[in-house]
């Protein structure tokens, strides 16, 4: 157990591993990221997309298990956290977003991994599947989707009126300010889409949940709103069939973002596809039973990257 989620207890207060490096960089189009890599300088890499308006720090049950025997290389998407820059990115999308996971890479020499991605972090990782072929050794899709997410989350009638109203915010963001001051109710399936955003009862690690959070009220609500239109409007759903490694999907029983059936489908749709359910968990299972899920991605990691005789 300690290997699978080293602190030992589940609401013990993970400490995020101290970073073996830390960098900050402007890419091509100016935009500043930052990176941080944990575990061994020369040990097999393991590149992990967090989700939207989450902090590394959240998943430090993962960084801490993984980082044992791998190099695990995290970073701050543009406009969050420590890759805020003076100037608001202009492009937020999971295409440039993977462009940027492949400019920390080259940065540190890495021409392979197994990507890790949760949330939005799967639409990067498809999308830099379509950018670099060859450099994922394997995929990890924890709780996200490389389809319009709306489409997993919700009846199809429902998510057309939403990707509907996705497109004209992105094209008229001033429509937002009239949105947000409505008060009239939400319609049901919209509020339990919201509820499955919350940790289930006392399962998750408030701790960790709170660090990974806690950037959220210096982030650039501009920037966030942008990297969510960005998401809801994505779509690599044509790069799945070619992938030619291993995918590993993992859903929660109760994630209704991304609900286990949208997880077998997207599995199915790989050559080399396969599909596990947090029994209970929501969208936030990587908090929830971490042990189950570090146990996991260590099987997976292990597969791509076979111990050495």
């Amino acid at each position: 157990m300690d290997e699978l989620f080293p602190s030992g207890s589940l609401l013990s207060g993970v400490a995020l591993p101290s970073p073996r490096a830390l960098g900050r960089f402007a890419v091509d189009d100016g935009a500043v990221l930052a990176y941080q890599v944990f575990g061994a300088s020369r040990a097999p890499v393991v590149a992990i997309a967090g989700a939207l308006g989450v902090a590394p720090a959240a998943l430090a049950g993962q960084i801490a298990a993984l980082s044992r025997r791998y190099r695990v290389v995290c970073w701050d998407y543009r406009g969050t956290g420590a890759s805020l820059g003076e100037q608001v990115p202009a492009d937020l999308t999971p295409g440039r977003l993977a462009r940027d996971l492949g400019a920390v890479l080259d940065r540190l020499a890495v021409s392979q991994a197994l990507l890790v991605g949760w949330g939005l972090g799967v639409a990067v990782a498809f999308e830099l599947v379509r950018q670099r072929p060859a450099l994922p050794l394997g995929l990890v899709a924890l709780c996200g989707t490389a389809g319009r997410p709306l489409r997993a989350a919700l009846p199809l009638p429902l998510a057309w009126v939403g990707e509907q109203l996705v497109e004209q915010l992105a094209r008229h963001p001033q429509l937002i300010e009239h949105f947000v001051g409505l008060r009239t109710p939400l319609p049901r399936a919209l509020l339990a889409v919201l509820r499955s955003l919350l940790p289930s009862g006392e399962q998750a690690d408030r701790e960790l949940l709170a660090r990974g959070l806690g950037g959220l009220g210096a982030a650039d609500s501009g920037v966030l709103l942008g990297l969510l239109l960005r998401q809801l409007q994505h779509d690599a759903s044509d790069v799945v069939p070619q992938l030619a490694c291993p995918l590993l999907v993992i859903t929660g029983t109760r994630d209704r973002l991304t609900p286990p059936a949208a997880g077998r489908a997207l599995a199915a749709a790989a050559p080399q596809g396969e599909q596990r359910e947090v029994e209970g968990g929501t969208h936030f299972a990587p908090l929830e039973q971490p042990a189950t899920i570090n146990r996991w991605l260590l099987e997976l990691a292990r597969r791509v990257y076979p111990p050495q005789p």
